[in-house]
């Protein structure tokens, strides 16, 4: 496979990027991070993000040569149109599922709902398996302990996925008006780089439906999105008319994807299941573990044998995890909010104010 013209664009997404390091500045610039900002920018810094960048993303922005996906008849579907026909079974997976990955931190950005924030709602659902099997418990002291750091957790979670829902709508919005190079030169480029990617996944879609290929189902199956649905009217350009367009989608399997939504479903188990499983034992199989947490049975395997959970294989053979040693890990790594942070640097200090008075 020749690789040579898509790396052009794909590097321009990847971190050092143009896009990327567009991106960056913006998050800084409009307080767009994962968490909002809290003090003040150090000088250096705050003078990078505010001219500094521009003449090496400048360099970049020049050296970059948007017609390999702008003009009427595109190097890089041709490239791309040629890989595919070269390739079939598991390489020809492979090399679709490629196509999309570089995108992924767009994705996450632009699509949270079908991305990162279903990543966050299995973790809830995790969590909240871990909160049934406390209510549960006889020790009801330690009991209340884990789930109040259960609720925290969940808490934190839910902060976060209404975070990244903010920051995608800002974006949009953002990207979305008139940008002037003198008046936010990051986020003109990006844009840029935004809609030259719409251009790429309209382009890719109507490439793929050539040959048969759905390309929601292919977002879906790699949890990356870079195109919402089919535009019709988009690929009656591409494709040539709209009746070949039609004709495409008409033959596309029926069991088209849908795309994923937040809720509370996940692969764990559902309430009823999960106090079943609590009510009935303490050791667990892998695969009721598997069912429990909605962990894969081959990332619990993993765990007990880098010893990193605690199991028993009593004879040798089949191994059995406690179910408090389950929840022990799950509830592991617990991030303390900022208010918890605050109240043990204000307890330290008032700490070291009395020892220097006593002195």
């Amino acid at each position: 496979m020749r690789k040579e013209i898509e790396e052009q664009l794909f590097t321009e997404f990847r971190v050092g990027g143009i896009a990327h390091t567009a991106l960056g500045i913006v998050r800084h610039n409009h307080d767009l991070e994962p968490r909002p900002k809290t003090g003040e920018t150090p000088e250096q810094a705050a003078a990078y993000y505010k001219e500094g960048y521009k003449e090496s993303l400048k360099k970049q922005v020049e050296a970059f040569d948007a017609s390999i996906i702008l003009e009427p008849v595109s190097a890089l579907i041709e490239e791309i149109r040629a890989n595919i026909e070269s390739s079939d079974g598991l390489q020809r997976e492979r090399y679709l599922t490629s196509l999309l990955t570089p995108f992924k931190t767009i994705s996450d950005l632009a699509y949270p709902d079908r991305s990162v924030c279903i990543e966050l709602q299995k973790r809830k659902d995790e969590i909240m398996a871990g909160i049934r099997f406390w209510n549960k418990a006889k020790d009801k002291k330690e009991a209340e302990k884990q789930i109040a750091a259960a609720k925290t957790l969940i808490e934190t979670i839910d902060e976060d996925c209404q975070r990244q829902i903010f920051i995608s709508k800002r974006i949009w919005d953002l990207c979305s008006k008139p940008i002037e190079d003198k008046d936010d030169y990051a986020l003109c480029v990006f844009a840029r780089f935004w809609r030259l990617l719409d251009v790429y996944a309209n382009r890719l879609d109507a490439l793929l439906l050539e040959y048969g290929i759905d390309t929601m189902t292919l977002q879906q199956e790699a949890g990356i999105w870079i195109l919402p649905n089919h535009d019709i009217t988009t690929l009656q350009h591409y494709c040539g008319s709209m009746q070949l367009a039609r004709k495409y989608l008409n033959e596309l399997p029926k069991t088209e994807a849908k795309p994923p939504v937040v809720s509370s479903t996940s692969t764990a188990l559902s309430p009823p299941e999960a106090e079943n499983i609590l009510n009935q034992k303490e050791m667990l199989t892998v695969e009721e573990a598997a069912q429990f947490t909605g962990f894969k049975k081959s990332t619990l395997y993993k765990m007990t044998s880098g010893k990193k959970i605690p199991y028993s294989k009593p004879g040798g053979k089949r191994v059995y995890i406690h179910i408090k040693d389950l929840m022990d890990w799950m509830l592991q790594n617990r991030i303390s909010t900022v208010d918890e942070i605050q109240a043990r640097a204000q307890a330290y200090c008032m700490k070291n104010t009395k020892g220097k008075q006593r002195k």
